[in-house]
């Protein structure tokens, strides 16, 4: 979710001014990723709509806009344009200064946790319009290593700079993977929806 600009506000409150519902919110939802995020959730009858809606999610122009201009650099330069990118959305994740986010330092480093990489995750993916696994930020901790795989991923050739090559060792064990947190939340989901079916069959009879 995100914040609704000035001109986003006044439109939609001139629409629910003429409206007749007595209750109503708004919420600007990337909806491909609260899909990803509660898959569970997404998939259940209650939100079958929002679902349809998920499939019929296209990159933006901005997206395009951003490979063209990746692909019209030399490879070299590439990750530097996307490390640039990335680091206000990492400190904005961490909720530090930009300036302690450096490129050869591990995120976990600087207190990255499962949660707060799948949101960053997510930010990528809205970002560049691209899809990229959960494990992503795991297997290229560093914003230096992130950039040169994000660029490989955009534009699908190699970084010519042999620093951006991603680690050979394995992450360190973080404790428990946001799929695995996020499991109860889903599970949560079901049951409620199952409770809700069973009132409401209790009502009809």
């Amino acid at each position: 979710m995100r914040s609704l600009k000035p001109a986003e506000g006044l439109q939609i409150l001139g629409r629910l001014l003429v409206s007749d519902e007595v209750s109503i919110g708004v919420v600007p939802l990337n909806l491909r990723q609260w899909g990803a995020f509660h898959q569970v959730a997404s998939a259940s009858a209650r939100f079958s709509a929002l679902r349809s809606a998920v499939s019929q999610e296209t990159p933006s122009e901005g997206d395009h806009a951003f490979e063209t201009k990746l692909r019209a650099l030399p490879a070299a330069k590439r990750a530097g344009l996307i490390a640039d990118h990335l680091r206000a959305q990492v400190a904005q994740v961490l909720r530090i200064a930009e300036s302690q986010v450096e490129l050869d330092t591990p995120l976990t480093s600087l207190g990255l946790d499962s949660l707060m990489g799948l949101e960053l995750r997510n930010r990528v993916e809205s970002m560049f319009g691209i899809k990229v696994p959960a494990t992503l930020l795991w297997t290229y901790p560093t914003l230096l290593a992130l950039s040169g795989q994000l660029a490989k991923s955009i534009v699908g050739a190699e970084p010519e700079d042999a620093t951006q090559e991603a680690p050979t060792s394995p992450p360190r064990d973080e404790g428990p993977k946001a799929d695995e947190m996020l499991a109860d939340e889903d599970a949560l989901f079901a049951l409620l929806d199952e409770s809700i079916a069973r009132a409401e069959s209790k009502v009809r009879r």
